[in-house]
């Protein structure tokens, strides 16, 4: 049996999807119901699977490409019973769904395409994305990484369910008439004010939709018209679908198709879109919760049909699509209503149903799916039969919708981890197995796993830590178990293996690397083990093997290296070697070049040899040459140099005699002896001829280029000049005039070094444009000598000057817009602020601006959802939400803003009030027209929860009216109206949950004089109370966890995020209003004290 808790939990009646199956003849019985809602049946009843395709094609190379479609919900309808989750395959294999932390999809695709999208080697790879939204309708967003032209993929949807015929017990089949239980639901004291509040649409129903709308006049007057002598909701739910019937004609015409309620009204035509919308409208106007649902009819047919909302019973189906029935009388009507309402047969003919629910929405947009980059052909959707037929299905009402389950599934693993009891766990497993194939849902039934079994879990994880410590190589299978097991245990048992798990991680990947240098030998691969070699914190044995691999893969690489050079090398000198064989061959002086342009870039060794092949080759061309050919040659430049002789005798000039000494030695011996001889003689007549005052003069040409030569290099600073001047110095005679010299270049020597150092530290102030490093160039660059380098190198540190000038008043600037920032709170200038603060350079005081300007957005952020709060307050009109919205308002600074949105606040008190006094009226009325202890006290307590006025005085007299009918009732009829009064607020504190409710129910408990009776209601409540105090502690605990470590780092003077303080004020304004939670408040409201002083006197 489930526990009481887990039905508390499950707030719905529960489907049990913890249903044994066994097929052909016998039936599927629940585990257990919920007495207080209908039971159902399903007979002759099959599985079948509900697809959506499609094929998918990509014509160009895209970094991406992206579908979208939407799909629908998991059924809460009770003629069809999903039993799988949606599941997704590209061509058979199961698509990857991206599984992120993120909210939204923009960052959940951000992050997707990010991580993915720059991995060049993942081509084609497919990724999905689910997104649920508001009104529980899923989409899947499906995206192709890298994708290339080509692409070509079928993506296929499906969901399994099991339906059948269904007699939801509406009427008695013999008269004909409502049922018994029908009756007693119809006259039963249920409040139908609420009921479009309590039940979840895919709209606000009191805004509708295009397709629905809510309060239009023509509705509402022909709905008034067509219910107006109906005395419960089924026979004004009978009504409305006589009149849709009889009014509706079904034509395809463009201009009645698919255009919604008021269309089908005023035109009384359209399709079944139309017939449904109106038939929703209308129901929705006299307080009957109705919706559209979506899906196929048979195997294909794409169709629409309305739900109507009844206590006991749920969603039951009405399909006003009839045509037929537009002709018909009034006993055919009858008949039909019986067929259609509240009754579902499959088709006889294929077996395929003929209604198959995808999801619950009207609004047309949401069914198309969108597609971008991709070429989407042959889209399909069908109904199969996939299973055997089934006797019978019996259960309760299904879940409302999907998050539901999921929000049960999550309550009953909390419940399991904390009593760790056999039963709790089967039933969160049980219930988890039905969540979408995720991997949330694969963590969840592994955490389940775990629970219960911390020692046998140690006891594993110690054996697998041990076996991986003393093997010498981490094996892959182990090592992932271990990842896996880790990943999932309780944080206790992770923090215990940390330390273990953490070395044998680091040889896991040294390991892989090494497995990967040795397929692919590069040197990126061999600095990435040595670094991670180099920063290893794991046993020394294990070092030294791997280093040893290191050493091995390094040797290898060198080789690797060596073997490719020796290669090239041998290319080069077979090239060489076959250009001189053929100069060799051909004795072409062309080719004779070009072979030993090419040898003489080899290694010394073939270089000579090959050179010397090539010398033989020259002499073979030079001796081809005739005799006559060489003495020609010989003859005139014997002739030249004998001419370049008699010019030096007749000019007796130096230049002369050196020009016809070099043409001289380049003749043969007798002819070159004997004109160095003439030669010799010019010199001795050149040297005779010279005075004391020329060679005087000759000295002092040469002390003046060197001394030109050592201005130079004073001027210059360039190190070439200085050794030219030296040069030139070191030819002098040892003088004073010498030694000037030499002091002065050893002067240019140091100028050439304090040139490097100047340079140096110019371009270090023009990378970082600092004050620090501009000085410090200035004060080198004032010990230069005055040149070109000195202007140049001041000329651009003028720049670096203007650029610190400039970022000076950046900064200046910056710093105002944030201080404004800080002041205004507002986007524009935060964003203002913001784009100043970017454009400084990297430094201390910009991660400083953007750290102030963090702060600022926080709080931009926290009026944005403050003013969320009061909009769905305004939208609401609720208690709760305008108590939440006002809390929330109280919290910010005191501003303009802060008094706008409490103005708008005092307007939402004021319809609240004007609704609690509406409802009050409502009460008193029904309460007077059927007086009982229940109405009397409900009425009363409207009453008493509206604001002193003369309406309240003149309720509360009509009150003491029907209190003094009560009175006068026997007192067996009394007590037991006081009983079902105590039962009705028993069940609403056990639905609810909530101290108020348990404190009222457990007041009127206690009066109840019967002993067993008021025992069996305390008891009750005392179960209530249990639950609350297991509640309050899951809400309070994390939130006191985080105040006390906030506490301890305000305490030890740390720095704390202004956001971490917003953070947890935001989970503590949504809890309820308990003494806890005043407690939680008056604590973070003293760290917060403690945080401002200490960011205001940061030194005290």
């Amino acid at each position: 049996m489930l526990s009481k808790k887990t039905k508390k939990l499950i707030t719905s009646a529960i489907l049990s999807l913890t249903i044994s199956l066994s097929f052909l003849g016998t039936s599927i019985t629940a585990k257990a119901f919920d007495r207080t809602k209908a039971v159902y049946e399903l007979k002759n009843a099959r599985t079948y699977e509900y697809t959506w395709s499609y094929d998918i094609s990509i014509n160009r190379d895209v970094d991406y490409a992206r579908g979208e479609i939407y799909l629908g919900s998991i059924s809460s309808t009770a003629h069809q019973l999903d039993t799988t989750p949606f599941r997704v395959t590209m061509n058979g294999e199961p698509l990857k769904i991206f599984n992120s932390t993120k909210n939204s999809l923009g960052e959940k695709e951000k992050e997707l395409l990010d991580k993915e999208i720059d991995n060049s080697y993942n081509k084609n790879k497919t990724f999905g994305i689910w997104q649920q939204e508001l009104d529980g309708n899923f989409r899947l967003y499906v995206y192709v990484i890298n994708a290339t032209s080509g692409f070509n993929k079928t993506l296929k949807i499906t969901k399994e369910f099991i339906s059948g015929d269904l007699d939801y017990g509406l009427y008695n089949k013999d008269t004909k008439e409502f049922s018994d239980k029908l009756k007693e639901v119809l006259n039963s004291p249920y409040d139908t004010s609420n009921l479009l509040q309590i039940h979840k649409y895919d709209i606000d129903p009191r805004d509708g939709t295009t397709k629905i709308p809510y309060h239009e006049k023509e509705i509402i007057d022909e709905t008034k018209r067509v219910t107006k002598d109906c005395t419960n909701d089924m026979e004004r739910v009978q009504a409305i679908y006589k009149f849709v019937v009889k009014h509706m004609e079904y034509v395809e015409d463009p201009a009645y198709r698919n255009k919604g309620a008021l269309s089908a009204l005023k035109s009384g035509k359209g399709v079944c879109e139309d017939y449904a919308s109106l038939f929703i409208a209308m129901c929705r106007e006299v307080n009957i919760p109705a919706r559209y649902v979506h899906g196929l009819t048979g195997a294909t047919g794409n169709h629409g049909w309305a739900e109507f909302y009844l206590p006991y019973y749920g969603w039951i189906i009405a399909e006003p699509t009839a045509s037929s029935l537009k002709t018909a009388n009034e006993e055919t009507l009858q008949r039909a209503m019986m067929a259609f309402i509240g009754t579902y047969d499959i088709k006889k003919e294929d077996l395929i149903p003929s209604h198959s629910v995808a999801g619950y929405n009207n609004n047309e947009d949401r069914y198309n799916a969108i597609f971008d980059r991709m070429k989407v052909t042959n889209p399909n959707r069908i109904i199969t039969i996939k299973g055997e037929p089934i006797k019978s299905v019996v259960y309760n009402q299904p879940f409302s919708n999907y998050q539901e389950r999921i929000d049960s599934v999550n309550k009953l693993l909390e419940i399991a981890k904390n009593t760790e009891k056999e039963e709790d766990i089967k039933e969160a497993r049980e219930l988890a197995q039905t969540l979408i194939d995720s991997e949330e849902r694969e963590t969840i039934l592994k955490q389940l796993d775990y629970i219960g079994k911390s020692d046998e879990l140690k006891s594993q994880i110690g054996a697998l830590v041990v076996d991986l410590e003393n093997s010498d190589t981490i094996n892959t299978n182990k090592f992932e178990e271990l990842k896996e097991i880790l990943n999932n245990a309780p944080e206790e048992i992770v923090e215990e293996f940390k330390t273990p798990y953490s070395k044998i991680a680091k040889r896991y990947e040294i390991e892989n690397l090494i497995k990967e240098t040795e397929g692919n030998l590069t040197e990126e691969n061999l600095d990435k083990l040595s670094n991670l070699l180099d920063n290893a914190n794991i046993e020394d044995k294990y070092k030294l093997s791997y280093t040893s691999k290191y050493d091995k893969l390094l040797n290898d690489y060198t080789k690797k290296v060596e073997e490719q050079e020796q290669t090239e090398y041998a290319a080069k000198l077979q090239a060489a070697t076959k250009a001189v064989e053929k100069a060799e061959n051909s004795k072409n002086q062309a080719d004779l070049d070009n072979a030993r342009g090419l040898a003489n870039s080899l290694k010394t060794t073939d270089k000579s040899n090959l050179n010397t092949r090539l010398d033989k080759v020259q002499k073979d061309i030079d001796d081809k040459k005739t005799e006559e050919e060489k003495q020609a040659e010989y003859e005139a430049k014997l002739q030249t140099a004998t001419k370049a002789v008699e010019k030096a005798e007749n000019s007796k000039n130096q230049t002369d005699v050196d020009n016809a000494r070099g043409l001289a030695n380049s003749l043969k011996e007798i002819d070159k002896s004997n004109l160095n001889a003439r030669l010799d003689k010019v010199q001795k007549n050149i040297d005779d001829k010279k005075t004391e005052e020329e060679k005087q003069a000759e000295y002092e040409a040469k002390v003046q280029t060197a001394t030109k030569a050592v201005e130079k290099a004073e001027k210059t600073t360039i190190y070439e000049d200085y050794i030219s001047a030296t040069r030139l110095v070191s030819e002098l005679r040892d003088s004073e005039i010498q030694t000037q010299l030499w002091d002065r270049l050893r002067e240019v020597k140091v100028d050439i070094g304090r040139k490097g150092e100047a340079t140096e530290l110019v371009k270090l102030a023009e990378e970082d444009n600092t004050e620090t490093n501009y000085n410090r160039a200035l004060e080198s660059i004032n010990r230069l000598r005055d040149n070109e380098l000195k202007k140049d190198l001041l000329n651009r540190l003028n720049k670096v000057k203007s650029n610190i000038d400039n970022n000076n008043t950046k900064k200046e600037e910056a710093n105002k817009l944030v201080a404004q920032a800080e002041k205004d709170n507002e986007e524009e200038t935060y964003n203002k602020a913001l784009t100043a603060v970017q454009s400084l350079e990297d430094d201390q005081l910009k991660k400083e601006l953007l750290a102030r300007l963090n702060n600022v957005k926080a709080i931009i952020s926290k009026k944005e959802d403050v003013t969320k709060l009061v909009e769905q307050a305004e939208k609401d009109n609720k208690e709760e939400t305008y108590n939440k919205a006002v809390t929330a308002v109280n919290t910010l600074e005191d501003s303009q803003t802060k008094k706008d949105l409490l103005n708008r606040l005092d307007k939402v008190k004021v319809n609240i009030d004007k609704i609690k006094t509406n409802e009050a009226i409502q009460l008193v009325e029904y309460a007077e027209k059927y007086p009982s202890i229940s109405t009397y006290n409900n009425a009363k307590d409207a009453v008493n929860s509206i604001n002193d006025s003369n309406t309240k005085t003149e309720l509360l007299n009509r009150l003491k009216n029907i209190e003094i009918k009560i009175e006068e009732l026997d007192e067996k009829t009394k007590t037991h109206q006081f009983i079902d009064y105590v039962d009705n607020l028993v069940r609403e504190a056990e639905k609810l949950c909530s101290e108020d409710s348990y404190k009222k129910a457990l007041e009127q408990a206690q009066k109840i004089e019967d002993v067993q009776s008021r025992k069996v209601y305390i008891n009750r409540l005392n179960e209530v109370k249990n639950n609350i105090d297991i509640n309050k502690e899951i809400e309070v605990s994390p939130i006191t966890t985080e105040l006390n470590k906030l506490e301890y780092i305000v305490n030890t003077i740390n720095t704390v995020n202004k956001n971490d303080i917003l953070a947890i004020k935001e989970k503590i304004n949504d809890l309820k209003d308990t003494k806890e939670r005043q407690d939680l408040i008056d604590k973070l409201n003293n760290i917060e004290m403690k945080y401002n002083k200490l960011i205001n006197n940061p030194n005290s």
